[in-house]
């Protein structure tokens, strides 16, 4: 049985949603701990957390509304997307936080799968007319800002 485009693209913009992603938060806050100690796990967590607060907050603020028809059914406001926030920053820190542990092709391959992951769960949100473009982007751009924020404070702080 072949697997279509859009269930691949369901799949990761499910993950996405509230309670699939609390479980992979959780189990690679679990990694993070096991393979890098208690305050880089909590760096991962209480960024990802902050960046959603800030972009809800933005959300709400801004009241900028999601496009006509979206194909989930999805309800609230639209910009900026959310899940291409989170996805974004999400992958980027997976990437500075294991990247190092792996060598050889390994490397490459772990850091293809997370930038793929994060276009994939944009692209979904965009392709489900969850969100516009321009919503998906800030998103992303979003995602970036939090990402090189944070990973410059954990230098700074030695973490």
């Amino acid at each position: 049985m072949a697997v279509s485009l859009y269930t691949v693209l369901y799949l990761y913009t499910a993950l996405f949603n509230p309670v699939p992603f609390f479980l992979i938060l959780t189990l690679l806050s679990f990694v993070v701990y096991k393979e890098r100690g208690l305050r880089v796990a909590f760096f991962f967590v209480l960024t990802l957390a902050c960046a959603a607060a800030s972009t809800l907050l933005i959300k709400n603020a801004l009241a900028i509304p999601r496009p006509e028809g979206n194909l989930l059914g999805e309800d609230g406001y639209g910009f900026p997307s959310l899940h291409a926030t989170v996805a974004t920053l999400f992958f980027l820190l997976i990437l500075h936080i294991l990247l190092p542990a792996y060598r050889g092709y390994k490397k490459y391959v772990f850091a293809f799968l997370c930038l793929f992951s994060a276009v994939m769960v944009s692209v979904s949100r965009v392709l489900f007319q969850v969100h516009s473009v321009e919503q998906v982007l800030w998103g992303v751009a979003f995602g970036l800002f939090w990402a090189l924020m944070s990973i410059h404070l954990k230098r700074a702080m030695h973490i």
